[in-house]
């Protein structure tokens, strides 16, 4: 690994709140000692002519990245947001999902199962994507990086994300899961 991670930082980037919020990510992420690529940053301004350029630039930074961090708000994840998620896990590398936004998608997911499946963490804030990026550190550093995400069995569970890592709780096949479900379909609004 290189001496200074690189972290891609994923997400829709199409109005001025979402260049906003993910020009925030970045910066919280280099704050935590990653080098960083953002695609908007890091390409020309897009036109006829430059399309191939810049999927092969995204491409590069997905490669050469230790962790990618991927912007999962709204109702739908950004298209181009999950397919950087999928070629990101099909290379192997680390992932973690946000999802600040309150409403949920599913009675049962924090976000859609394929792209749960290909996460290595979920987080439910920018104090925990501190802390999760903090981790990854500290488990790089120590030459932990975990068990290897291929060698769960397939059906396996370990790496789909429901309700786990998030705010609200424990996941769905827990007690504290069954009786919230049973409580009601809908998330509540976080307390901000």
């Amino acid at each position: 690994m290189n001496s200074t991670p690189r972290c891609y930082v994923a997400g829709p980037l199409f109005d001025e709140g979402e260049r906003w919020f993910i020009e925030k990510v970045e910066a919280l992420v280099a704050e935590e000692g990653f080098t960083t690529f953002l695609p908007h940053r890091d390409n020309p301004p897009k036109d006829e002519h430059n399309v191939r350029l810049i999927f092969e630039n995204d491409k590069n930074g997905i490669d050469t990245a230790d962790v990618v961090v991927a912007n999962l708000n709204g109702l739908g994840t950004d298209d181009g947001t999950a397919w950087e998620l999928g070629y990101a896990y099909a290379k192997g590398k680390y992932c973690i999902g946000l999802y600040t936004d309150w409403r949920m998608r599913f009675a049962h997911e924090v976000v859609n199962l394929m792209m749960g499946c290909s996460l290595d963490r979920v987080v439910r804030s920018l104090d925990e994507l501190r802390d999760a990026l903090r981790e990854w550190h500290n488990r790089s550093r120590s030459g932990n990086d975990g068990p290897s995400r291929r060698s769960h069995p397939p059906g396996s569970s370990h790496r789909c994300h429901r309700y786990r890592n998030s705010r609200w709780g424990s996941s769905p096949g827990t007690a504290g899961g069954r009786a919230r479900r049973n409580r009601t379909r809908r998330a509540a609004p976080p307390r901000w």
